[in-house]
């Protein structure tokens, strides 16, 4: 269900990750390898592996909310709210979505997005 799919993206991608990393030649020294930051496609693995634990498999919903963030960083939260009725057509779940997009922002007339997830 919902809860083992959390710790499979937490606990069974971030930190097996992370356990892994510190066993690696590399570890404390990814500038001097030359290893880019890896947070972008962990994050995308972390969503796929959080999927396989659930019984419907599908990504409409972190799909639409990566959407939303890459919107968040060009559209005021207006704008934004607008944007996603394409996809979203119930105005509550739009504003739901566009408030977390937003969150921690002083002023969300700005373009900007909160990036973690």
């Amino acid at each position: 269900g919902m809860v083992q799919g959390i710790v499979d993206h937490e606990i069974g991608t971030h930190l097996l990750r992370m356990m892994n990393e510190e066993h690696q030649v590399w570890h404390r020294r990814r500038p001097q390898h030359e290893l880019k930051n890896h947070v972008a496609t962990e994050e995308g693995l972390a969503t796929l592996n959080s999927l396989l634990s659930m019984d419907v498999k599908l990504l409409w919903s972190p799909a639409v909310r990566y959407y939303a963030c890459c919107k968040g960083h060009e559209m005021s939260f207006h704008e934004l709210f607008h944007d996603l009725h394409k996809y979203i057509q119930d105005p509550e779940r739009r504003f739901r979505l566009c408030v977390r997009v937003k969150r921690g922002m002083i002023d969300t007339g700005q373009p900007g997005a909160f990036e973690i997830d």
